[in-house]
């Protein structure tokens, strides 16, 4: 790594460190349930007691994927003969978020290595990985969850896959299978389906546009089948469907349609997407048989662990995750793009306007990350951007890849002064109390998560998107070089 590399490491790591430090010593924690939020109940529990808690009293299927941070805390504190206290408990999942986001700066630093990234790129990069709302204010302030590991993980992921490194790729699909089980289909993906290693042949066609325009057609067909069905059977999801704004009903889900079918159309209409055959006879068939294998390991070990501790029955489960994606699509229109700039911060809004260049990006990268961005697009139709936590490092990197010669020292700094802004690390949340979440004062900590948002909150968040959006536009219209409209040109 090179001198400078190695400086901005060392700078960023002291960021974050310095700021964990601050928050765990000054900062504010979630006082309900003493601590431990709601989910959160759970995974303190396994940590202060996990042989009993998991393995004598079992848990649900969607929790049986979720145990490793919790195990790690435990044998831990076993370790270090340190009492299994609530409070040691929930500052060794603290401490453990710090660890997990010290490790993202690490993999982001080496992915910038990889990728070439200018230090403006870089630093833009690390901006809009830890001055979000997610990073800045909720891994920390909400420490008992999975979601600071999960997050490293994906970071790992990006890394792995850019980098071309099968075993430490399987090793993190391993790791994810038991800490957020959603991560595993792109680690999986990643695994299978590497970065192309060479540039791919253009396989030209006159088939290619309209097999594009059938495929944003279909996208935006499918959008509309399944928010019908779950319309149609709203079992379980009525209360999220209560606070939908019915009479806007075709608005929120044409704009979603549309979004939908304009970012498969504008991916499936890159040449080389269509490049496939090319790739597998790069990559080679025993190279991906052998990916395979090494996939197919991961979920017979999982699904032994599930026989083993699944007692309690499926949880969460499949069906229930699409009804409540599409419940909260529908709340009201652009619901799911401003909550997600709210808890992700202006990077969504770059990656909305860059999308072409990053569909050029995917497309030369390979099938995975085609695959990838397709994960993302049906995720992002969702409300909860929570649920995107294990896809923000690849779309972070890929948005960042696709604009990186628009990032100066200046702009840099302007979107860290947007993200100060959105991160709410001036807000005092005080959420001790259990009211209402749809009034004050429970809002300071749930108009950050779309699905429990008010109409007021959504409001004020959105006036702050087309703020930010004119003031992102402003300052990236034109290239360093003074040539106007570089955000929607090709990225090479």
């Amino acid at each position: 790594m090179a001198r400078g590399r190695r400086t901005d490491l060392a700078i960023m790591l002291a960021i974050v460190a310095l700021g964990s430090a601050v928050t765990i010593l000054w900062g504010e924690r979630i006082g309900i349930y003493q601590g431990e939020g709601w989910d959160g109940q759970a995974y303190a529990a396994w940590a202060r007691d996990f042989p009993k808690a998991i393995l004598d009293k079992g848990v649900t299927t969607f929790q049986s994927d979720r145990v490793l941070p919790s195990a790690v805390l435990y044998y831990t504190l076993d370790a270090i003969s340190a009492a299994h206290s609530r409070a040691h408990v929930i500052v060794a999942f603290q401490l453990l978020n710090v660890l997990a986001l010290l490790a993202s700066v690490g993999f982001l630093v080496r992915i910038a290595v990889i990728l070439e990234w200018s230090r403006p790129a870089l630093w833009a990069a690390f901006v809009a990985t830890f001055l979000s709302f997610a990073s800045a204010r909720e891994a920390l302030y909400y420490p008992t969850m999975t979601d600071a590991t999960a997050f490293a993980l994906g970071m790992g992921t990006v890394w792995a896959y850019l980098g071309r490194r099968p075993i430490a790729q399987w090793a993190i699909a391993f790791a994810s299978a038991f800490t957020w089980q959603a991560l595993v289909a792109s680690s999986f993906a990643a695994l299978i389906l590497p970065r192309a290693t060479t540039a791919l042949p253009v396989t030209t066609g006159r088939w290619h546009r309209p097999v594009a325009i059938g495929i944003g057609v279909a996208a935006g067909g499918f959008i509309i089948a399944w928010f019908l069905y779950v319309l149609a059977t709203p079992t379980g999801v009525e209360r999220w469907l209560d606070r939908a704004h019915h009479d806007l009903y075709p608005l929120t889900i044409g704009l979603v349609v549309i979004t939908t079918a304009l970012a498969a159309y504008v991916v499936a209409r890159q040449d080389l997407t269509w490049s496939v055959w090319p790739y597998v006879r790069q990559i080679g068939w025993l190279r991906i048989a052998l990916a395979l294998a090494a996939a197919a390991a991961i979920l017979v070990v999982r699904g032994l662990w599930n026989d083993r501790v699944s007692t309690q029955g499926p949880g969460f489960t499949w069906r229930e995750l699409r009804h409540y994606y599409a419940a909260n699509a529908v709340r009201g229109p652009l619901w799911n793009t401003v909550h997600q700039v709210v808890y992700f911060g202006p990077i969504v809004l770059v990656a909305i306007a860059a999308w072409p260049r990053i569909a050029r990006v995917a497309a030369r990268w390979g099938p995975a990350a085609i695959l990838t961005l397709g994960m993302i697009v049906v995720t992002a139709v969702s409300a909860d951007a929570r649920h995107l936590l294990h896809l923000m490092p690849f779309a972070i990197a890929i948005t960042i890849t696709a604009t990186a010669e628009l990032w100066t020292p200046r702009r840099v700094l302007v979107l860290a002064a947007l993200y100060l802004v959105w991160s709410k690390i001036w807000l005092k949340i005080g959420y001790v109390i259990v009211h209402d979440s749809l009034k004050w004062p429970d809002l300071r900590f749930f108009m950050h998560h779309g699905p429990w948002a008010s109409d007021e909150t959504w409001l004020a968040h959105l006036a702050g998107v087309v703020v930010t959006a004119v003031v992102l536009w402003l300052v990236l219209r034109r290239s360093p070089r003074g040539s106007p409209g570089q955000i929607t040109r090709r990225a090479d």
